[in-house]
């Protein structure tokens, strides 16, 4: 069985397929492929606000998946184009996330994929390839995010400021393996850090290109 959500349109507000809104309290969802469900697939949403695909924005709750499949989903004047997960306080989100890909999605502002603000959470692995937006153009982390990453691959996401693949703006992001290729930002590079000490990174298993990331200083390598 495939769950998709295909060409879905939300004209006056956030969240293209799905959206829930900051009033609510003690949401979980749940989008996991088990046994019977075999992948969940968001393909040509749109959003004029926030959140092509997904807009989850709570006082406090739960978010888990076992796999998403991003398509050329589109936030149209905001933030994250395919993904947007926010909490009035990061302790108040949880986030359990096994596999994205995202291919093709874009924002007019931060995060042409995901949108990671203000939460709590783990990603096993994040593929993603072609996506764009003003920073972040795969991914944009901030606002005291804590936030530890399996894996993560792509190229050719593209950020007309800063960050050509993820623009990482909070004091906890933890990388633990991976390779990027060529993505580009105004300046021509991969990683934006913004924070002092922001990535914790293994730089034994994750790879990018030489001089691919600004603010170096920033990143504390990990060894495991």
């Amino acid at each position: 069985i495939e769950n998709e959500a295909t060409g879905n349109s939300n004209y006056s507000g956030n969240g293209g397929a799905i959206s829930i809104k900051k009033d609510s309290t003690n949401v979980k969802i749940e989008i996991n492929a088990g046994t019977q469900i075999t992948e969940n697939t968001f393909t040509g949403n749109k959003a004029s606000r926030a959140g092509g695909a997904i807009f989850f924005y709570l006082s406090e709750g739960e978010f888990s998946a076992n796999q998403l499949t991003f398509t050329n989903n589109v936030a149209t004047s905001n933030y994250g184009g395919a993904l947007y997960l926010r909490a009035t306080d990061s302790s108040l989100l949880t986030a359990d996330i096994g596999t994205i890909v995202a291919n093709g999605n874009k924002a007019s502002g931060n995060g042409g994929a995901l949108y990671l603000y203000k939460m709590t959470g783990s990603i096993d692995s994040v593929t993603a390839s072609n996506n764009s937006a003003n920073n972040g153009g795969a991914m944009y982390i901030a606002g005291s995010a804590v936030i530890e990453f399996g894996e993560l691959y792509g190229s050719g996401n593209t950020a007309a400021t800063n960050g050509g693949y993820a623009y990482i703006g909070t004091s906890k992001t933890t990388i633990h393996s991976g390779e990027i290729g060529e993505n580009d930002d105004a300046t021509g590079l991969e990683l934006h850090v913004s924070v002092s000490k922001a990535a914790k990174i293994n730089l034994s298993k994750f790879t990018f290109p030489d001089g691919g990331v600004n603010n170096a200083s920033y990143i504390e390598n990990i060894a495991e």
